[in-house]
């Protein structure tokens, strides 16, 4: 059917990617470890998460790299989407739970931190993850969902207009994909 060829494409455009996301995915990885060591209550804890969230890149990077290139069959395709959006999803998680298990509101650093890292992993996904929007959806749920939950477990003003800033930075970046996926195809 056109929808399964379609499918297919954008699974295709959506690999072509693999290589620069997991290089995105660990830099990242590694310059969150180095800046959270030095100024997190917990610097195990810290080391613990970097390990971990390298060892889940190089996995997703393996599974990723095993798509078949020259897949037409459309009940494969959509086996494949379903494991890209499954893994797509981790991923968002190990970086989803970074306020989880690192923010201190009143620490000024940490919180500016945790913010810029998740605004320049959700700006992006944009780019690496909108081939296929469903996993870059599960991507940002899995992303922004928790520091949203842990802001306004603060019941703070400012920490409040924080978490609907992401709010709104998902739903603005859910568009640019909706967009750019209809452009690829």
């Amino acid at each position: 059917s056109m929808s399964g060829r379609l499918l297919i494409e954008r699974l295709r455009i959506f690999v072509d990617q693999t290589r620069d996301a997991f290089i995105g995915h660990s830099t990242v990885a590694i310059a969150v470890t180095v800046l959270l060591y030095n100024t997190s209550d917990d610097p195990d804890l810290v080391l613990s998460w970097g390990a971990v969230t390298l060892l889940f890149a190089v996995i997703r990077f393996t599974i990723y790299k095993q798509f078949p290139k020259s897949l037409t069959d459309e009940v494969q395709a959509r086996r494949w989407a379903t494991l890209f959006q499954i893994v797509t999803f981790v991923s968002g998680c190990t970086f989803g739970v970074l306020p989880v298990l690192f923010f201190e509101p009143d620490n000024f650093e940490i919180t500016a931190w945790i913010v810029m890292i998740l605004c320049g992993l959700s700006g992006g996904a944009v780019s690496t993850l909108s081939a296929h929007v469903p996993a870059y959806r599960l991507y940002s749920v899995a992303l922004l969902s928790p520091v949203v939950i842990v802001l306004l477990t603060y019941q703070r003003f400012d920490l409040g207009v924080l978490a609907g800033l992401f709010v709104f930075m998902f739903f603005f970046f859910d568009r640019f994909a909706r967009r750019f996926q209809a452009m690829l195809i």
